[in-house]
């Protein structure tokens, strides 16, 4: 398995208003040697966005791994990135969990995705552009490369999530 890339079909609905909201969330400064970068990461707040947009995730999610009706999403983590002028983040990979989704909320230029890479080193090609949401597998190796030029920003919202069988005995 790879990349599922798919076109968020409720973006054009959602995203004014996702931006107004994540712009009046608390959120720190990330400025490290592996992150510069705007987020809630580590905030376990359920922010007004998240309230919004994760119930139109999940149905994304569904329909785009094409769910069996004995299984579930549950998501683990919900968090938004604001990228500027000279942001970035390092490669990293997820744990404790099997997938994480990348929403492209708003990106004017695709050289600013998230870029990924195989187990063995090698760059995975993808086309997404602003509205894509991007499912993958949390083992895979990704970043987000730093943004080069003035007035430029990226945001995206992430999610780190399972998926589980509904009803399990043991």
């Amino acid at each position: 398995m790879s990349l599922f890339v798919s076109k968020f079909k409720n973006h054009l609905e959602l995203k004014d208003k996702l931006i107004y909201l994540i712009n009046k969330t608390s959120a720190d400064l990330f400025d490290n040697e592996n992150n510069k970068v705007i987020t809630d990461y580590e905030k376990d707040v359920d922010f007004e966005y998240k309230k919004v947009v994760v119930p139109y995730l999940l149905k994304e999610i569904e329909n785009v791994l094409s769910l069996s009706s004995d299984l579930l999403t549950k998501p683990k983590q919900v968090w938004f990135q604001q990228y500027r002028k000279d942001h970035f983040h390092s490669w990293h990979t997820h744990d404790n969990v099997q997938f994480g989704l990348i929403y492209f909320l708003k990106m004017k230029n695709n050289n600013y995705k998230t870029q990924f890479k195989q187990l063995n080193g090698d760059k995975i090609d993808y086309n997404s552009n602003e509205g894509d949401v991007v499912i993958f597998p949390s083992y895979l190796p990704h970043r987000s490369p730093i943004i080069d030029i003035d007035r430029e920003e990226k945001i995206i919202i992430g999610m780190n999530f399972n998926v589980l069988t509904k009803n399990i005995n043991y």
